[in-house]
């Protein structure tokens, strides 16, 4: 389980509509920097080289992503995610 704390920091450097570059995927990038992170309401995707997983998103990511996506004001929060335990659903698991 990781502990992601997205930060101001994130917040500001963060790209509105830009999965990649939303504050969370920054912040996810620094707990977790051999992935690559790309979060929207709908789902978190992480690459690990030959991997894509998706993992469903806390209802707190959701309610951020798109408030500031929508370009509503947010705040530095935290949340909880296990990068290990992705959607079982085979569609979404992709070994490339």
């Amino acid at each position: 389980m990781l502990t992601v704390n997205v930060t101001q920091d994130h917040i500001d450097k963060g790209v509105r509509k830009e999965a990649y570059h939303c504050p969370v995927s920054l912040a996810l990038g620094e707990v977790d920097p051999g992935s690559d992170w790309c979060v929207s309401t709908l789902h978190i995707m992480r690459e690990t080289g030959t991997h894509v997983g998706f993992i469903d998103p806390p209802a707190t990511v959701s309610k951020f992503v798109r408030r500031f996506d929508n370009g509503d004001p947010v705040r530095p929060f935290s949340f909880e995610i296990d990068p290990d335990h992705e959607n079982g659903d085979p569609c979404c698991e992709i070994d490339l």
